[in-house]
């Protein structure tokens, strides 16, 4: 247990960008949630899904932000629904242009695990699995590549409990 407390300790002072990336992260996920559209599933009678996908945010020698997207494995509407928010600026880039320089992050990429959820997954008896697809590290086609740091996971968990709540009120 020492022994955990001193290698932790010893990884903060060698790696000192992840309370920054933490920053980045928590900023990056609020931006797109709080305008995240819901997965089509959600107009199904079943309403339980599970999505895992990779976001990729390329840093450019100035520090600033070149491109977000998706992995190649993300589903179509997950792709626009980021393009939208990016096209109406609902991600704060000058925000997270100034986090990035504060870290020194210059000609980076950062790469989150990007999860959204029915709050009732695993559905019937599947097990809490994830499965990633064969383009899952793969972006238009290419293999990562350059100076990549891998950061935690965003996880939007959608709560299926009020959209059916919501559903017996409608229909009243």
């Amino acid at each position: 247990m020492l022994g955990t407390y001193i290698l932790n300790l010893l990884l903060l002072f060698l790696y000192p960008q992840q309370d920054t990336l933490k920053d980045f992260r928590h900023q990056l996920s609020r931006d797109i949630q709080r305008n995240l559209r819901l997965p089509p599933e959600t107009d199904s009678a079943g309403k339980c899904y599970h999505y895992t996908e990779l976001l990729k945010v390329t840093i450019n020698e100035k520090s600033h932000i070149v491109t977000i997207e998706f992995s190649d494995s993300a589903p179509q509407w997950l792709i626009n629904d980021l393009q939208v928010q990016k096209d109406k600026k609902r991600i704060d880039l000058v925000k997270l242009d100034s986090i990035a320089k504060n870290a020194g992050f210059k000609n980076h990429i950062l790469i989150f695990p990007f999860i959204i959820e029915s709050d009732d997954f695993p559905c019937g008896s599947e097990k809490k699995i994830r499965r990633y697809s064969q383009n899952y590290f793969k972006f238009k086609g290419q293999d990562l590549k350059g100076k990549i740091i891998f950061g935690e996971e965003i996880k939007a968990v959608i709560p299926t409990r009020y959209l059916k709540k919501k559903e017996n009120n409608s229909t009243e």
